[in-house]
């Protein structure tokens, strides 16, 4: 039973955990003990607790016991106890309220203010533990017990988690006891309640130490016999965290000082060695010392490797950051950190190159063994651009190479290929030896290696030269990736409109310094793109097609041009982009040789376009079968272009295009495209047309066969050929076969009734007459259909037009049908009807069936109209028009029998059509009368001079019917039956009042008289007097021809008809009288109107008496002022009608009225009145002359025309003419003015301008028309010299004209002059005009004009004195040249000084420009092309000149004034050239001397210029060198001494230096010098003159010779006894052949030494060091040879030597020499040597001391010199001095013991350390930077290091 219940208020009780490794995670929580529950008797093993919260009050539950607290656990406020375990319980918010549920199955509810139980059941049941409410209950159940199961993961051990959502990432964890719960409450982060049940003490102890009472967890650990060293450990630990604290916050001594004394205190009472060795190792110290003593410490009471090693380190971590800057924290990390590359890497990103090199040198032992590509790329990455570039190349020279060289030789090259072009460059001219050294380097080193680091360093150099010179930058691998440079630079630009800036800028340089054709890399370039990105699946973007045009566009050569072209078109995507199509169609415009291959590869791409329209991309077609089914397909695509295209691709494959065509045809013969297949067929030619056609008839044939293949389309098809060939050529007809008739009624046939015939059945007359009854009953049913309204259920003859096909079809007489349906549709009144089947009728059967038709139909209507009768007529249709139409019609084709009636009604129908269109009404109410046969051609081309009267609209209801009832009249006839007409007819047959007979009874004309009345008085009030004149002619004109037909005899009519026959006269009376009241009015108007109708006014005024016309006609004359076309009329009106009365006299006063008018019309054209002459005398006629002559419209032809109508001059009045022409401007006429005589203007022609041609052709061509030209050439001569000068074509006209009139009277050279203005016309001025020129133009009064900016005086000119060299100067061009040289030539004056003109302006417009540019240039990029061309125009000219004299002065003036150069040099040449072709000649005496001091003088410049051409080309034009340009032999001795030699020879292989070789050959060459002499010279003077050889030289001048000339030519010197190169004779010693032999040595190979010396390479070598012992014997006048020197015994030679010479120094140091070489180690000896040596200042010769190690008596000297250096602080000194002891066994000794020696003579360990570090360091680096020392000592360290510590 849980009855102990602790409340832990009192802070002295309180416990916490103090068990450290059991709390995981951040400190986030601080763990508090509230309240501890304990049992007072023995519980079970695994009690079950449960606890919960709520703001009220807090739950506890142990087995059976439940205690319920407040919510701060300082009050009980409830401890209850049950009978079994609680399963489960819960308190309501308030705390009232308590549920407890018992094992045994019993709830409980207790009211917790009175603790008393108010309800208790023994029922399972279901609760709602958030709302207390009950959710099931099972009362009848019993339950003995139940229980609800979990597993844990540890029956001992729990966990409290605290996890963050949504990641479920575990940010504390606390280990608890197996008996543990979290007490329930409202979720928080804040605060969680856990209750955990203990069993044992060390959780006391825990709390205690949790608490930091420490003292007290000792006296508990103590008291309980605890582990007390756990007390110890954990206070360490809380001393550690301080001290990380200390250091992060950099806090004072005094808080450190404190916790650095108590973990000293604290670790001397643990016993643990790992513990202390780890916390020594951990700790963050605060300071360097400190550090050190706890490691010391450490180390003393455990001794261990680790803390050895953190010495170590720490050593290493002061000597990067100093002592002062020493913190723990960066120490603790500097200590646990393993990868030393790391930490370098971070130095050299940072730009710390001394800690990284300190870094290296410490620990490159212990990264070597991981060292790969890899690391090497991350270090070369990771050096900062800051770093200088000479501090990095020490370091990686000195120590990054040679560990490279050893660790990753592979990688050697590999390392330098990423890097930037730069310092990649400098790094890599690190690693690469130099020529002198790599001289024999085949034999001793891996010279693959060496090849390929010599490969990269010239790629970089040219890197760096891409982007210094071009501005061009390109990785290596991009580099040696590709190797035209070129293609890189182009394929950086994106843009394709940047191109040609880009190649302007960069490519064109780079190929005129690499000497490569532009055009050419430029069409690779192309080539590659369209290789490249043609082929790719993304090839629809075509960006590369705008690149690589505008890469084209920058080629010049047009064979290049057209190859790259045609690839473009080759690779371009199909369908071509605009920008290539218009490329294309530019070229394919241009003449080349390759037109036809571009125009066939053109036709070809053509053919792929087409062929990607219809979906087709790549195909090939092998024959004309496989065509012909693409054919097939393209025309079934049905497209607009399909036709087209296949004829393009039969006309590509050599197909015929007939068979096209009729594929064509059936496919729109199949799709009902009938229209189509005929327009179709219409543009063939008429061969081609025959031919398809019959291929056609045949198919349709063949398919009519078949009824089941008959369709509307083959059906259709034999008419649709009729339809064509009845169009196209009659003759065709007669051979057409009747299948046409028959599928075409067939057609009709299916398309109405859905029936099918066959030809066969067409055939058969009695289904051709079933067809006929079909016919007529399908009509019948349709029109009864229809006008019920209803649709017919089968298919029925729609419309009449398909009843009139069929009718025809089915051979019925189609005019029948169309008669009866017109008489229908007249019955109907429906007029439009019929008078559309009427004029169907007359179009398609014009017979005299027909002709009756129309005649009856016209009758009817008129008949109609008369008496009004209602008609269905279309709007604003002309009735009286249509029915004078259909009378017209008759006429053409009725019968002879009712030809006059028809003529009869035609006349009165045209009658009433007229007097209808005066009906009417327009705006003004007046209507312009217009011709009946307007719409004739007849009438259009008349129509304008027609009499159209004007008048009074007329009413159409009063007049028309009167009109119609005067029609009929005229035919009293044609209303009568058949009997009637027999009775009545004469034997004409005619109905008509003309023709017809008298009958008893009955009077004809009676009727006829009233509406003539009535018409005759309407027309004359609405003034309608032509309408009324005709009314009255033709009415009584038949009623007189009535009259007379009828009365053969006058007097027996009078007889039998007296009456009648006198109311006959009175009426012809009355209409005479009427008829010329009209007439008069009539004329009258006639004759003002606008336009007189001449016939018209004559027949009038035939009418009236002669009297009374002339005085009319004079009126109208006179009155007529100037207009004078009506005057002309109305004048030939008088004319026409004097002759008519024969009066002469009338008629000449008309004729000379007419003749003026004419030329008052025509001259008013041109825009001279004649008005002042007009009816004057001919003389007057003379003065109108002068204003013809200026008129700009004026022509010859008029002029002689009016001269001879009025009897004038024609020659006086022609040649004005010809001059003033000529000498106006060419504006001053227009084209059509003056063209063929035709006066005039052309249409759209009346503005444009007469041209120069144009006036000259027209002025020649009047010439010949004159009889005498004397008078026009003296004319032409005055006008020459006063005309413009810079007018050619005025100029040209008169000299043309004067050449053309009489060349024989001219005094001017004529020929000359044409010919100079026709090359001034060619000639487009260049210069402005001079003074000279404005000075004539003020003197001959003339103005100034534009044109002199364009062209040359002509004038001045013909003077060829001073004023043509004036002018010709400035226009002097090489375009120009040919112009200037034909008129000097036409003109006679010197072409010598005009071609030394050229010359002069060639080198001052072009030459001197280069040379400008190219010096203004750092780099000498001009283009060297250009130069050539320059310089080649500038020789041709000078060739041309036949005074050699002046050609050579030309040139070398020229050449005088031009700057050092390559061109310089060569017009000197070219001068001196001149000079002896010049004295080759046959010349004067005095010529002949001048020429020979010219000559020498020309070959002095000109050596000396190419000399100095010669330096300036490989950059040697220093000062120095070009002072000896005169003295070849001195420049050539001077250049070998050049400084640049020893440079090439010192610097690394592959670095570009001057070729001194190529120069000196080259100046000898120029000089005439011999080069071999010279070198003869050198060698001897190198080998024998001098006290020390220049052995570098020496190889580099046998360098101008392969290796065994060079061999060959050094080794007899080694025998011979005198110098055998020349004749001076110097005695060879011992030190010359040494120099010979080690020369020898340098520049020959093993096989060459051993063949020349017949002796091994080894033995050589030793010889040469022979030849040095004998020598400096020789210097010491001891005579010994090779052979001697070999044989004698060394020990005793050196004894003797040093016996009796040892007082001289050269002696001493022989001695040593030898004594090192041969091993001699006698102690006496040596120790005299070296006293020598001391005494002769040579300690300097460290070798002597370095070598004397090995002498073991010398070992304590030695080591004395060692501690002596480390005594005088020279740490440095000391180490290099050991590191560079030759024998490596006693240098590692002696390393060990002498270094061990120096460290241990201080106090302090860790100072020694430091010391020893940086003395480590200083000794490699001051020794890396020695030239003696070679890198082998650096890998020395690594292993010193190694056996040290």
């Amino acid at each position: 039973m849980w009855n102990n219940v602790e409340l832990l208020i009192n802070e002295d009780t309180n416990t916490v955990r103090l068990s450290s490794d059991s709390e995981h995670g951040s400190a986030l929580y601080q763990v508090d003990t509230l309240v501890r529950i304990s049992p007072s008797e023995k519980v079970p093993s695994n009690p079950r607790i449960y606890a919960s919260n709520n703001q009220n009050c807090c739950l506890v539950v142990a087995d059976a016991t439940v205690v319920l607290f407040d919510p701060s656990f300082q009050t009980v406020l409830a401890h209850l106890y049950f009978d079994t375990s609680v399963d489960a319980v819960s308190v309501c918010p308030q705390g009232h309220f308590l549920f407890v549920a018992e094992r045994n199955g019993n709830l409980h509810i207790i009211y917790v203010p009175l603790k008393k139980t108010i309800l208790t059941k023994g029922t399972l049941s279901l609760w709602d533990s958030h709302s207390l409410v009950m959710l099931c209950c099972w009362p009848d159940l019993y339950i003995l017990d139940f229980m609800l199961l979990s597993e844990g993961d540890s029956p001992h051990l729990q966990k409290l988690l605290v996890q963050s959502l949504p990641t479920m990432d575990v940010l504390y964890c606390l280990e608890v006891s197996a008996v543990s719960s979290l007490v329930q409450k409202t979720i928080s982060m804040d605060v969680i309640y856990l209750l955990e049940g203990i069993t044992d003490n060390s959780k006391r102890l825990n709390r205690l130490l949790y608490k930091h009472k420490f003292e007290e967890a000792e006296k508990f650990a103590l008291a309980f016999e605890l582990d007390v060293e756990l007390v110890y450990k954990v206070k360490l630990d809380f001393v550690l965290e301080k001290l990380a604290s200390v250091a992060i916050k950099a806090q004072d001594q005094d808080v450190w000082a404190g916790l650095v004394e108590e973990a000293k205190i604290n670790l001397m009472k643990i016993m643990d060695e790992q513990y202390v060795v780890q916390y020594c190792l951990n700790a963050f110290w605060p300071t360097l010392s400190t550090a050190e003593e706890m490691l010391n410490y450490a180390a003393n009471r455990f001794p261990s490797s680790q803390i050895q090693s953190a010495l170590a380190k720490l050593a290493t971590f002061c000597n990067l950051y100093g002592s002062d800057n020493f913190n723990g924290v960066s120490w603790i990390e500097f200590l646990n950190s393993t990868d030393y590359l790391k930490i370098i890497l971070r130095f050299l990103r940072e730009g710390n190159l001394s800690r990284a090199q300190y870094l290296w040198l410490r620990h490159e032992c212990e990264f070597a063994s991981k060292f790969d590509e890899r690391s090497l790329n991350a270090l070369l990455n990771s050096i900062s651009p800051d770093i200088p570039s000479q501090d990095l190349s020490i370091w990686l020279k000195g120590v990054v190479v040679p560990f490279m060289w050893k660790v990753l030789p592979k990688g050697q090259v590999f390392w330098l290929k990423n890097c930037w072009p730069q310092n990649g460059l400098v790094l890599a001219e690190l690693g690469l030896p130099s020529f002198w050294m790599s001289i024999n380097l085949t034999e001793d080193y891996r010279t693959e290696e060496v090849e390929h680091l010599k490969v990269l360093v010239t790629n970089l150099r040219q890197l760096c030269d891409l982007y210094a010179k071009y501005n061009c930058r390109l990785s290596l691998s991009d580099f040696e990736m590709v190797g035209i440079m070129a293609f890189l630079m182009l394929d950086k630009v994106l843009a394709p409109e940047l191109i040609p800036g880009v190649i302007e800028s960069s490519v064109r340089p780079y190929a005129l310094e690499h000497r490569l054709d532009l055009d050419q890399i430029l069409l690779d370039y192309i080539k590659d793109l369209l290789d490249c990105c043609s082929s790719q699946i993304t090839s629809l973007f075509t960006e590369w097609e705008a690149k690589a045009v505008a890469v084209l566009h920058c080629m010049t050569d047009t064979n290049l041009v057209m190859d790259a072209l045609l690839e473009l078109m080759y690779k371009a995507v199909v369908p071509w982009s605009d920008t290539i199509e218009k490329l294309v169609q530019q070229h394919l415009e241009k003449e080349h040789p390759k037109q036809e291959l571009l125009k066939e590869s053109y036709r070809l791409m053509e053919m792929k376009k087409l062929l990607r329209c219809y979906g087709i991309r790549n195909l090939t077609l092998s024959n004309s079968r496989e065509t012909m089914m693409l054919v097939r397909h393209i025309l079934k695509q049905d497209l607009p272009t399909s036709l087209e295209d296949s004829l393009k691709l039969a006309e590509a494959y050599k197909l015929s295009s007939s068979h096209i065509y009729y594929i064509h045809c059936i496919q729109l013969l199949e799709h009902n495209k009938r229209e189509k297949c005929i327009a179709q067929l219409k543009k063939l030619p008429p061969a081609e047309t025959e031919l398809v056609i019959e291929r056609l008839t045949s198919w349709a044939r063949l398919q009519l066969q078949i009824k089941e293949h008959i369709c509307e389309e083959v059906c259709g098809a034999p008419p649709l050929l009729l339809q064509y060939l009845l169009t196209w050529k009659v003759a065709a007809l007669k051979n057409l076969p009747s299948i046409f008739i028959s599928a075409h009624a067939s057609a009709h046939a299916k398309e109405d009734f859905d029936i099918i015939l066959t030809p066969e059945e067409y055939d058969d007359p009695a289904v051709r007459q079933q067809f006929n009854q079909q016919l007529i009953t399908a009509y019948e049913n349709t029109r009864a259909w229809r006008h019920s309204g209803k649709k017919h259920p089968d298919k029925t003859l729609s419309t009449e037009a398909g009843l009139h096909r069929l009718a025809r079809h089915l051979q019925r007489t189609e005019q029948e049908l169309w008669a009866d349906l017109a008489v229908r549709a007249l019955d109907a009144g429906n007029v439009e009807k019929a008078l559309k089947i009427l004029s169907e009728l007359y179009q398609h059967h014009p017979n005299s069936s027909t002709g009756r038709v129309l005649f009856s139909t016209a009758q009817r209507l008129c008949q109609m109209l008369e008496d009004n009768v209602p008609m269905v007529l279309p709007e604003r249709v002309n009735l009286p028009a249509l029915i004078h139409k259909l009378a017209c019609q008759a006429v053409t084709i009725c019968h002879t029998d009712l030809l006059l009636d028809c003529v009869e009604l035609c006349k009165g129908t045209r009658g009433a059509a007229d007097v209808y269109r005066q009906c009417q009404i327009d705006d003004c109410g007046f209507v312009a009368k217009v011709h009946f046969l307007s719409d004739d051609s007849y009438a259009e081309s008349t129509v304008q001079d027609v009499f159209n009267e004007d008048g009074i609209v007329l009413d159409p209801v009063s007049v028309l019917p009167v009109q119609y009832k005067i029609t009929t009249s005229l035919l009293p006839l044609s209303g009568m039956n058949s009997q009637e007409k027999k009775s009545t007819f004469h034997s004409l047959g005619c109905s008509c009042l003309s023709y017809c007979a008298l009958q008893e009874g009955t009077d004809f004309v009676r009727p006829l008289l009233g509406p003539m009345a009535t018409m005759l008085q309407s027309l004359q009030e609405c003034s309608q007097l032509e309408l009324a004149f005709r009314l009255l002619l033709e009415s009584y004109g038949s009623i007189l021809q009535h009259f007379v037909s009828n009365n053969m005899d006058l007097a027996l009519s009078m007889k039998v008809g007296q009456e009648c026959l006198k109311h006959k006269a009175q009426d012809l009376k009355t209409a005479l009288s009427s008829i010329k009241v009209v007439v008069v009015s009539l004329l009258h108007k006639v004759l003002n109107w606008r336009v007189v109708d001449c016939d018209l006014a004559i027949g009038l005024c035939t009418i009236l008496c002669k009297s009374e016309v002339l005085n009319a006609l004079w009126k109208i004359i006179t009155s007529a002022w100037q207009n004078y076309s009506k005057i002309m009329a109305v004048a030939m009106v008088g004319a026409h009608f004097s002759s008519l009365y024969d009066d002469e006299e009338e008629k000449q006063k008309f004729l000379s009225v007419i003749t003026d008018a004419e030329w008052g019309i025509k001259l008013g054209k041109l825009g001279v009145s004649i008005q002042p002459v007009f009816r004057q005398c001919s003389e007057t006629k003379r003065n109108l002359i002068p204003i013809l002559v200026k008129n700009r419209k004026i022509t010859a032809e008029i002029l002689q025309e009016y001269c001879n109508t009025y009897g004038l001059d024609s020659d006086s009045a022609v040649s004005l003419f010809i001059t003033t022409l000529l000498l106006q401007e060419e504006g001053e006429y227009k084209r059509g003015e003056l063209e063929g005589g035709d006066p005039v203007l052309a249409p759209g022609d009346e503005d444009a301008p007469l041209g120069h041609e144009d006036i000259l052709e027209r002025a020649l061509r009047i010439v010949p028309q004159l009889s005498s030209t004397r008078d026009l050439v003296i004319s032409l001569h005055t006008a020459l010299s006063k005309l413009n000068p810079y007018n050619y074509e005025r100029i040209e006209r008169v000299l043309k004209t004067i050449q053309t009139a009489d060349e024989s009277t001219t005094v001017l050279p004529l020929s000359q002059m044409m010919g100079l203005v026709q090359h001034l016309k060619s000639h487009i001025r260049i210069s402005p005009p001079t003074d000279l020129e404005n000075t004539y133009l003020l003197e001959n009064s003339l103005e100034g004009t534009p044109l002199a900016n364009t062209r040359l005086p002509f004038h001045l000119l013909l003077q060829t004195n001073h004023y043509f060299w004036k002018i010709i100067s400035p226009e002097m061009n090489e375009e120009t040249l040919p112009t200037l040289l034909l008129i000097s030539k036409l003109m006679k004056v010197s072409l010598d000084k005009l071609y030394a003109l050229a010359v002069n302006h060639v080198v001052k417009h072009d030459l001197m420009p280069l040379l400008l540019d190219q010096a203004k240039r750092t780099q000498a990029h001009s283009s060297k092309r250009d130069t050539a061309t320059v310089m080649q125009n500038i020789f041709k000219y000078a060739l041309c000149i036949q005074n050699l004299e002046l050609a050579a002065a030309t040139i070398h003036k020229i050449a005088q004034d031009l700057p050092l150069g390559a061109e310089k040099t060569m017009l000197l040449k070219f001068s001196l050239e001149l000079v002896q072709k010049l004295l080759k000649s046959d010349t004067l005496e005095g010529l002949r001397t001048r020429g020979e001091m010219l000559t020498s003088k020309l070959q002095s410049q000109y050596q000396r210029s190419a000399t100095e051409n010669a330096l300036m080309s490989f950059q040697l034009d220093c000062p120095e060198l070009l002072k000896l340009t005169g003295l070849p032999g001195r420049l050539i001795v001077a250049l070998f001494e050049h400084s640049s030699v020893v440079e090439s020879m010192k610097s690394p292989a592959g670095q570009i230096y001057p070729d001194i070789h190529t120069v000196a050959k080259e100046i000898a060459s120029i000089n005439g010098v011999d080069l071999l002499k010279i070198r003869n010279i050198l060698l001897e003077k190198w080998l024998c003159k001098t006290e020390q050889s220049n052995g570098k030289v020496l190889v580099y001048l046998l360098q101008m010779h392969p290796m065994d000339i060079s061999a060959r030519l050094l080794s007899p010197i080694l025998t011979a006894e005198t110098w055998p190169l020349g004749g001076s004779g110097l005695r060879l010693t011992f030190e010359h052949r040494s120099r010979v032999l080690l020369c020898l040595i340098r520049i020959a190979d093993s096989a060459t030494l051993e063949a020349l010396s017949h002796t091994p390479k080894d033995k050589v070598k030793y010889y040469l060091k022979c030849y040095v012992y004998l020598s400096q014997l020789e210097t010491l006048n001891i005579p010994y040879n090779l052979e001697m020197f070999l044989i004698s015994p060394k020990e005793g030679m050196i004894k003797g030597l040093w016996k009796n010479h040892s007082n001289e120094p050269q002696a001493v140091r022989l001695v040593a020499d030898l004594c090192l070489e041969y091993e001699v180690f006698d102690l006496q000896l040596w120790s005299g040597i070296l006293q020598k040596l001391l005494v002769f200042n040579m300690v300097c010769k460290q070798d002597y001391f370095f070598h004397s190690f090995i002498v073991p008596s010398f070992f304590r000297t030695w080591r004395s010199v060692i501690l002596r250096f480390a005594q005088f602080s020279l740490m440095a000194y000391s180490l290099g001095t050991l590191l560079l002891i030759p024998c490596s066994k006693k240098r590692e000794k002696q390393i060990q013991v002498s270094y061990l020696g120096i460290i241990y003579v201080q106090n302090n360990a860790s100072r020694n350390l430091v010391c020893l570090s940086e003395m480590m360091s200083e000794s490699i680096l001051t020794f890396s930077r020695m030239e003696n020392v070679t890198f082998l000592f650096l890998s020395f360290k690594v292993h010193f290091w190694g056996r040290l510590f």
